[in-house]
């Protein structure tokens, strides 16, 4: 369903789908009330405002299958990214969600302070074998001492690996997140991991 909605609201071809049995509507009511306007008139004040919500559906899709992404009580927020754009009429006075990134709690099979990170990109599609409709995936391990952080990806086998070419100095923000604020309610052992809807995956 949302791939025909995206077809009829967000390309000319679309668009002709919809305004054409509009026209052909207000064309035949004019030719029995000759009072009613030209049928492009009403046509263009149908159409408008759907060009105009068309512009912004990807974006308005995205940002209420984040919000529900945001309720996994496991996930702590890292970043929230809003987006908009001139030519998008309906992000002028509303804030949507272009970019999400969350992390888990420290991974209790893992030495260290070891965090997996998804991340979320409204322009971006989810990852094949994605867990929550994720773009992006990777595993920070902190060292609060150092304050550094090592990088792990997943190499094609799917395991994780350390890419020491990553690997960077933590911001103030980054210490903050991994060193000093408190995880407990973040504790993915009180959840059923399996009770998290995967909601991104198109």
């Amino acid at each position: 369903m949302e791939g025909i909605l995206m077809f009829l609201f967000g390309n000319l071809y679309g668009l002709a789908i919809i305004a054409a049995p509009i026209y052909f509507i207000f064309g035949f009511a004019k030719k029995a009330i000759k009072k009613l306007p030209h049928p492009a008139i009403p046509t263009a004040l149908i159409i408008i405002p759907i060009v105009i919500y068309g512009l912004s559906y990807d974006r308005i899709l995205f940002d209420k299958k984040a919000k529900e992404i945001l309720k996994i009580p496991y996930l702590k927020v890292y970043e929230i990214g809003y987006w908009a754009d001139l030519i998008e009429p309906m992000t002028w006075f509303n804030k949507y969600i272009g970019f999400i990134r969350l992390a888990s709690p420290r991974d209790p099979m893992m030495a260290g302070n070891y965090h997996h990170n998804f991340y979320f990109r409204q322009d971006q599609s989810p990852m094949k074998d994605s867990l929550y409709g994720e773009t992006y995936y990777n595993a920070h391990e902190a060292d609060c001492e150092n304050k550094t952080v090592e990088v792990s990806i997943a190499g094609e086998d799917g395991f994780m690996r350390i890419d020491p070419a990553q690997e960077f100095k933590m911001s103030a923000k980054d210490y903050k997140f991994y060193c000093t604020d408190d995880w407990s309610k973040y504790d993915w052992s009180k959840y059923q991991k399996g009770n998290a809807k995967i909601l991104l995956k198109k």
